[in-house]
């Protein structure tokens, strides 16, 4: 049985509805359970949800929507376990529920998923152009890295350091990130800021052939 401070935070937003939002969350690894956001810039100003087939994951995932609604961007990138765990607790020297370890691992994937789609829609919110990818490789690369100063502006709200071309081939953009240190879960966070990054570059470029590779 979860928590009642777990059981107080789904009722807080079970079935809120609205007709609009800026992030909609139907991925797999929410077993059922929809998430949707409204954003104030790079900020959660409302968090609306549908439960699914777990209890346990629905309260994790919305602890840290809650804990990334008070705190900011940020959060999203260091964020761990321990901390969901905690802030779920009726007693600090108790668990939150039983067996609460076991989702550790669904939690880490779903926070990653929760990046990924939040990355994507604070740059799109931040600032669209919808340009023609020019096939002149020197235009080409001076519009990449005109974008790149607005991406890694983004980034900085999140505190997920920056990103450096490395080299453009062909539509594989080379590029080298610069981690900040005390990130857990680093690798993954790469992975999700890559494919944030890919998906917004494909979209403002109208083609899905753009691709970040890491070096």
């Amino acid at each position: 049985m979860i928590s009642n401070v777990a059981k107080n935070l789904i009722d807080k937003y079970t079935n809120k509805i609205s007709s609009s939002y800026d992030i909609h969350y139907t991925d797999e690894l929410f077993q059922g359970a929809e998430f949707s956001l409204i954003l104030n810039e790079d900020k959660i100003g409302d968090i609306f949800y549908r439960p699914g087939e777990s209890a346990e994951l629905d309260a994790l995932v919305l602890a840290s929507l809650e804990l990334g609604k008070k705190i900011g961007p940020k959060y999203f990138a260091m964020a761990n376990f321990r901390e969901i765990e905690n802030f779920l607790r009726d007693d600090v020297t108790k668990f939150a529920w039983e067996r609460v370890l076991a989702y550790k691992e669904s939690w880490e994937a779903a926070q990653i998923v929760l990046l990924r789609g939040l990355i994507y829609s604070v740059l799109l919110k931040s600032g669209l152009n919808f340009v023609q990818f020019p096939t002149n490789y020197e235009e080409r690369t001076q519009l990449i890295q005109t974008q790149f100063v607005h991406i890694n502006n983004v980034l900085g709200s999140f505190g997920l350091g920056h990103i450096d071309i490395v080299a453009l081939e062909d539509s594989n953009l080379y590029v080298h990130y610069e981690l900040v240190r005390g990130q857990p879960n680093s690798s993954d966070l790469f992975l999700a800021l890559l494919d944030g990054v890919s998906e917004y570059l494909s979209f403002c470029y109208g083609s899905n052939s753009i691709k970040l590779v890491a070096q």
